[in-house]
């Protein structure tokens, strides 16, 4: 959940540096209406697989676009998972 609550809130994070939060404003308060936002705690935890993608550039006049997708058991986990539950079926 670490994992996927820092992937997530990453943008958040950035976007809040840019503005100070309103006045008697939590943190608390604000990453719960995140999650509530995010389809709740629930949800989360249903979340198998998550996927970044972005651009990475670092000034120098040629970026980067990268991707990955990670598996709450670790790359592939899902594919596993998927193919014991079909050797399983048959």
């Amino acid at each position: 959940m670490s994992l996927l609550a820092g992937a997530s809130l990453t943008p958040a994070l950035a976007a809040g540096a840019l503005r100070a939060a309103p006045p008697g404003v939590s943190l608390s308060q604000i990453v719960e209406k995140h999650v509530v936002a995010r389809g709740g705690v629930k949800a989360w935890h249903a979340v198998q697989t998550l996927a970044v993608s972005g651009k990475l550039d670092a000034g120098t006049g040629d970026s980067v676009t990268r991707s990955t997708t990670i598996a709450r058991q670790g790359a592939g986990a899902s594919a596993r998972r998927g193919e014991r539950a079909a050797a399983e079926a048959a």
